[in-house]
């Protein structure tokens, strides 16, 4: 066996140390759970408040095919994709060593997997992260939902609606916490973009728009790398009701995906009297 294998089994000499990178789009971050940085083939993992659930062995669990890293929302990583609409691809590698080895070479690969989801409470992010072989295995089948809302994801191809034409590409002209003051809201009228996102396609990063008036836009949350001059992506948002943005903003009503004329009488409940 290896010595990280002597390590591993030892009642009296483990001392686990695991390391956790986060490759994305933007950068690379590594964090420590030491206390002290860490040096893992090369790279430098930084001391940090973070912890993970537990990996459940077994194979009818479900929860075997997915772990939680939790960490302070005041981490980079957080700040950067935690709060966006549509986070850019984010892949977790947790690396595994025990105090007393070569950490050079002698460390395992612990877990790898996609981030699928960054879940704010309070001030603590909760980051799911299925292993690659569950990911590929357990896929979603769309459904459609018997409700009023239109079942669509905007500009898919059950909407139909192009969106390019309901885009504009502006630059930024101010910046303060939530709002951010665009150059052109390209004529559209107040509330288009509501239900939409601004994008900064310098850095591939996203908000969603929850306020709109004239050239100020309100977004759920600041950006993290957004600078006056920069060029950005704005695209309009629909609520997916069929009178109100279906019909008003995109006359698109032939194309909803939902079922707005369900009865609001519900004969099991109340009876057919």
């Amino acid at each position: 066996m290896t010595t990280y294998d002597d390590r591993e089994t030892s009642i009296h000499d483990a001392e686990p140390i695991e390391c956790y990178e986060f490759s994305g789009s933007y950068k690379t971050y590594r964090y420590t759970s030491s206390d002290l940085p860490v040096t893992v083939s090369g790279n430098v993992y930084t001391p940090q408040a973070i912890q993970r659930s537990n990996v459940k062995a077994g194979v009818y669990d479900e929860d075997n095919i997915k772990i939680d890293v939790t960490m302070p929302i005041s981490v980079a990583l957080v700040k950067d994709y935690g709060f966006q609409i549509t986070p850019p691809r984010l892949m977790l590698t947790i690396y595994r060593v025990h105090r007393g080895t070569d950490f050079a070479t002698d460390f395992v690969t612990f877990w790898k997997g996609l981030v699928t989801n960054f879940n704010i409470v309070d001030n603590t992010a909760t980051i799911t992260v299925p292993s690659i072989f569950s990911d590929a295995m357990s896929g979603n089948v769309p459904s459609v939902y018997y409700q009023t809302p239109c079942n669509h994801v905007l500009f898919d191809s059950g909407c139909k609606l192009s969106r390019a034409a309901n885009s504009i590409t502006t630059t930024v002209v101010a910046v303060d916490g939530n709002n951010v003051q665009i150059a052109s809201a390209g004529g559209w009228p107040d509330g288009s973009f509501i239900g939409g996102e601004i994008a900064d396609t310098t850095h591939n990063d996203r908000r969603m728009i929850v306020g709109h008036a004239a050239d100020l836009l309100t977004i759920n949350y600041p950006f993290s790398n957004l600078l006056v001059g920069t060029t950005v992506e704005v695209t309009r948002g629909c609520d997916h009701g069929y009178n109100s943005d279906c019909k008003n903003k995109f006359n698109n009503q032939i194309n909803h995906g939902g079922f707005p004329f369900i009865p609001a009488v519900n004969p099991f409940q109340d009876g057919v009297g």
